[in-house]
């Protein structure tokens, strides 16, 4: 099964497909909610994560954090309206990625 990844580093994050192309994503907001932080696209990433989503419909999303990956969920549908979340394994981890990503 192919792969597409999310590689979270701060304020920008990639995804990234199998050949390596690197699609920059811009977080408008993102909060920490317990161990999970939601964060929204701005509105041109949230386009272009919708196009990419759903053009890789049936492969495994991998969300990598600090080159660790927090999860590989199954893309089933396009993700649309900008809005996602990645849970991690501690609310100090959350905390630390969104603040990260709100700078």
């Amino acid at each position: 099964m192919r792969t597409l990844s999310i590689l979270v580093l701060s304020l920008v994050f990639f995804v990234v497909t199998q050949d390596g192309t690197r699609t920059p994503l811009t977080a408008a907001d993102a909060k920490a909610v317990g161990s999970e932080v939601r964060v929204t696209l701005a509105p041109d990433s949230a386009k272009s994560f919708e196009k990419l989503t759903a053009a890789h419909r049936g492969e495994k999303l991998d969300i990598v954090v600090d080159g660790k990956v927090q999860a590989s969920p199954l893309l089933r549908d396009a993700i649309r309206g900008g809005k996602l979340s990645i849970t991690l394994r501690s609310p100090d981890a959350a905390a630390a990625l969104a603040k990260s990503l709100s700078r």
